[in-house]
């Protein structure tokens, strides 16, 4: 693990300053090693945080002195705007900075009191989840925004040696671009601590269920990634097995009520994009009865 290596405000080179004290910050600290890098923080740091700090973060107010030319706000979505206003405040101007954030579902208008003060504005959004006590991987998708030569060279110039993948989202769309990355990140542990809870329902050690779980979703990342859905997918709806998926609905609904409906409405859509339709076949099938 590199060792992270913060810098005095005052020094010559410092060119860029992080704001925040959570997992991102750390990560971008543990993977920016081509240049001078200040961590700040906007607000007293958490018990979560101080796990990951290794150094403690300087006041926010000291960017009034900083040397930079970029300056990285990560912080919580709704924390992007009201930091920006606190830094604007800090300086007559930014002319000649870079200033970023890392919102999923924000556009370029949170950094609206930067911009008013002559900062140039952009998104880098990473499509990864961090501890913080690691490197950002290699090879994944930043969003970024707005998608130009000059943006591109910051990023890479930034995120040198980890091969960012950059794509683009339209403003309206960020809501459902947001959402995909909700629903592989953190629903899909959703149906990790399910599929547990039903393995222990029917008797499975827990430590044997979490393994099996995490084993068979591990698996089936690897065949979505190398296949489309219809070939990857396996199992009684990938065969057209009604009988089967309705036995399986009948011990959910018994041993775990409060599911049957999540579970029901995953064997739809999985009938649905496996054959184009729910036919009557299946929509009986599906009732669990």
């Amino acid at each position: 693990m590199p060792e992270i290596s913060l810098h005095p405000p005052a020094h010559p080179t410092t060119q860029l300053a992080v704001v925040g004290t959570g997992r991102l910050a750390h990560a971008l600290l543990r993977t920016i090693q081509n240049q001078r890098v200040a961590l700040l923080s906007s607000r007293g740091v958490t018990s979560s945080a101080k796990k990951i700090l290794e150094t403690p973060p300087l006041p926010l107010e000291q960017l009034a002195e900083f040397p930079i030319d970029t300056l990285w706000l990560a912080v919580s979505d709704s924390a992007i705007t009201p930091v920006s206003e606190a830094v604007a405040g800090l300086r007559q101007r930014w002319d000649g900075i870079t200033v970023i954030h890392s919102s999923g579902v924000q556009s370029l208008a949170a950094l609206g009191p930067l911009t008013e003060r002559g900062a140039t504005a952009m998104v880098l959004h990473p499509n990864a989840s961090l501890t913080g006590l690691q490197r950002i991987p290699e090879g994944i998708t930043w969003r970024i925004e707005p998608d130009n030569e000059t943006t591109r060279r910051v990023a890479n110039r930034l995120l040198e040696g980890i091969i960012p993948r950059f794509v683009a989202v339209p403003a309206d769309l960020l809501p459902l671009y947001h959402a995909a990355a909700s629903l592989a990140s953190n629903l899909s542990m959703t149906l990790h601590a399910v599929a547990t809870e039903l393995y222990h329902s029917a008797g499975v050690p827990p430590d044997v269920a979490r393994q099996t779980v995490t084993r068979f979703l591990q698996e089936s990342a690897e065949r979505m990634e190398a296949a489309p859905f219809a070939q990857a997918l396996t199992g009684p709806i990938a065969r057209g097995d009604m009988e089967v998926v309705r036995r399986q609905l009948q011990g959910v609904k018994s041993a775990m009520p409060e599911m049957f409906a999540l579970f029901q409405q995953l064997c739809r859509a999985t009938v649905q994009l496996r054959f184009g339709q729910v036919s009557q076949g299946w929509e009986d099938a599906l009732r669990g009865e």
